[in-house]
């Protein structure tokens, strides 16, 4: 049963990546009877004069050992994929603007994100001085974990204001605010509560930056914060439930920052490198601010 599932899995990331490597050629395939992809490994099979090398199932599988039995399933899955894409070529798809921008686009931020890695890939680690002066300045956020409600409202400002009033109003509480208007609904249903404990960082390391800035700002249980704007243009509001000693010791501390310390340098390299790139751009905005 397990292996079954493996294989499904397999099978599904072949198809996507055939879909993006397919529109890599996209244009050179209506124009010749056949397109090869490129060189990588020796040739498992040929559909239609178009190779298939082992290196395209290294690919689809992300670079894990593919057992000898599933090979030939997974090729099989390959060869079909390509002969949809052919057909669907000839019938014209690549005439469907949402579907081939939606391609392009992929191809973009996947190129641009590799591209950016590589980049960052050299920078040098933080020093020790780095370092001491970084822990000195965030070790007082690491002494308590916190356990936070929120409640997640769309990128208006004024409805977040009005609803941050109620809750300060007394009119209605935390929790109810939450289950009636968050957007977030699976913490919405249970009064805005994440069931978690949280270190200091670790919700900005998935993305929720100011969340965790406003959690740990906040000192005394049943706090809440005014309404703030997170990195993806969504209002939130956070209520600190509790908070206990964390207990974290010094070389735990210092490996943690040491980690974020580096996710910020490369995060500034890359908005730096950007900013170059926009200087001797020319880009001109036809949106009104």
């Amino acid at each position: 049963m397990k292996k079954d599932v493996k294989v499904i899995t397999i099978l599904v990331l072949s198809l996507i990546v055939v879909i993006l490597l397919g529109y890599v050629v996209i244009g050179n395939m209506r124009k010749e009877s056949s397109t090869n992809f490129i060189n990588s490994g020796k040739i498992l099979a040929t559909v239609n004069g178009i190779n298939i090398y082992e290196g395209l199932l290294t690919l689809i599988s992300q670079g894990q050992p593919i057992p000898e039995e599933n090979k030939k399933v997974i090729l099989d899955e390959l060869i079909d994929n390509i002969l949809i894409y052919r057909e669907a070529l000839e019938n014209k798809i690549d005439e469907d603007t949402t579907l081939m921008n939606q391609l392009r686009l992929q191809e973009i931020i996947t190129i641009a994100s590799k591209y950016m890695e590589k980049k960052i890939k050299d920078l040098p680690a933080p020093t020790d001085e780095e370092l001491n002066a970084y822990y000195l300045v965030n070790k007082p956020y690491f002494d308590r974990n916190v356990k936070i409600g929120i409640i997640a409202l769309p990128p208006n400002k004024v409805y977040a204001d009005s609803i941050y009033n109620v809750i300060k109003s007394g009119k209605k509480g935390f929790e109810t605010v939450a289950r009636e208007v968050s957007l977030d609904k699976q913490t919405g249903s249970k009064g805005g509560v994440i069931d978690n404990w949280f270190t200091f960082k670790q919700l900005a390391s998935v993305g929720f930056v100011n969340v965790d800035s406003v959690a740990f700002s906040l000192k005394n249980k049943g706090d809440i914060s005014l309404p703030f704007v997170e990195a993806n243009g969504s209002y939130y509001i956070v209520k600190l439930l509790d908070y206990k000693p964390s207990n974290l010791n010094e070389n735990t501390i210092k490996g943690l920052l040491m980690n974020l310390l580096y996710s910020e340098k490369s995060k500034s390299y890359i908005q730096s490198y950007t900013q170059r790139l926009r200087e001797k751009a020319k880009i001109e905005y036809k949106i009104e601010n």
